[in-house]
């Protein structure tokens, strides 16, 4: 069994000559004979794959983790858990390492955490800072005797 690369007619991705659809547009490719497909390029105005093209997912999943880490929390935080996992998609499906991507969607977890962190401490902080001295107006009888106004 042969598995020579032959190349879509309407985009250009190299396929393995035994598929019988395009893995880059889903069209129906026929097998070519090896000769053809050696000889065979990708059509011209068609955007390459290459590494940098696919990457900015990662590095922007990446960048994003770190950041919500210290600022924005989980405003910077959402748009980096999107393109983490956006990454690590794309990356699994053609078979490439996902560290970058795993790593962004850590760091991003990590920032929705620091987030709600916070917003638990300033909650308590408000509650202990408001619970320490006793309203005047409220009328306490019955509590505790009579209120500060002597009812």
């Amino acid at each position: 069994m042969s598995t020579t690369a032959i190349f879509c007619s309407k985009c250009g991705v190299q396929n393995v000559n035994t598929s019988q659809f395009c893995g880059g547009c889903g069209s129906p490719v026929g097998s070519a004979p090896a000769a053809a497909a050696s000889t065979a390029q990708p059509l011209p105005g068609v955007a390459s794959k290459e590494k940098g093209d696919k990457d900015w997912h990662e590095m922007a999943g990446l960048i994003c983790g770190v950041v919500s880490m210290f600022f924005c929390g989980i405003f910077l935080a959402a748009p980096g858990l999107y393109f983490s996992f956006s990454a690590r998609g794309v990356a699994k499906k053609e078979g490439r390492g996902t560290g970058l991507a795993t790593t962004g969607i850590v760091l991003n977890g990590i920032g929705v955490l620091v987030t709600f962190a916070w917003i638990a401490i300033f909650i308590l902080t408000m509650m202990m800072s408001a619970g320490g001295q006793p309203d005047p107006m409220m009328n306490y009888q019955g509590m505790n005797g009579p209120g500060p106004y002597g009812y």
